[in-house]
């Protein structure tokens, strides 16, 4: 097998097939799972160019067997993928003050900006991430779930709270 490497590495286009043909079950059953765009045809697509990457950077020195370096290597980069997609999805939610559902029933987040304009003003001060904080905390998420969806530490999301509190704050006393 590290022949075959060496060889597809040197740029032996038959080489590189036949890894991809040995490690073919691998790679589908990785897009099996739909990682990217929920579709099978993009997930494959993205596991077949990790795959080629692995075979190009794969060492013997590493001291690791190359199916499993592989098998790694097509993980972190399809995991990478869905990150960047979860991130875009949620750093893009409009928040649009006349169609806010208050879902669970809780303490208002934000009690002084009963108004559509003071939360339109709001929108406009807020970062991404902030924007993206109100909305979820508007919809009846927990600080616990927010940093999960958004992949930061609870902490952050505590900073990102007193932000848009201080904000708020300041647009009410105006």
């Amino acid at each position: 097998m590290e022949d075959l490497i060496g060889n597809a590495q040197q740029g032996d286009v038959a080489a590189m097939e036949a890894i991809l043909h040995r490690y073919r079950p691998l790679l589908l059953t990785f897009a099996r799972k739909k990682y990217v765009d929920n579709s099978f045809e993009d997930t494959y697509q993205e596991a077949v160019i990790a795959a080629i990457k692995a075979i190009s950077d794969y060492d013997p020195k590493y001291g690791v067997y190359f199916g499993t370096f592989l098998k790694n290597r097509i993980w972190q980069h399809l995991y990478s993928i869905l990150r960047k997609q979860q991130k875009h999805h949620l750093s893009f939610i409009p928040i649009d003050p006349q169609r806010i559902e208050y879902e669970h029933p809780q303490q208002p987040f934000l009690p002084d900006l009963d108004t559509p304009i003071l939360l339109e003003q709001l929108n406009q001060l807020l970062s991404e991430r902030e924007r993206t904080t109100l909305y979820l905390s508007i919809q009846g998420f927990s600080p616990q779930e927010i940093a999960s969806l958004l992949q930061v530490s609870i902490n952050t999301v505590k900073t990102y709270r007193k932000r848009i509190q201080k904000k708020g704050k300041s647009l009410s006393s105006i």
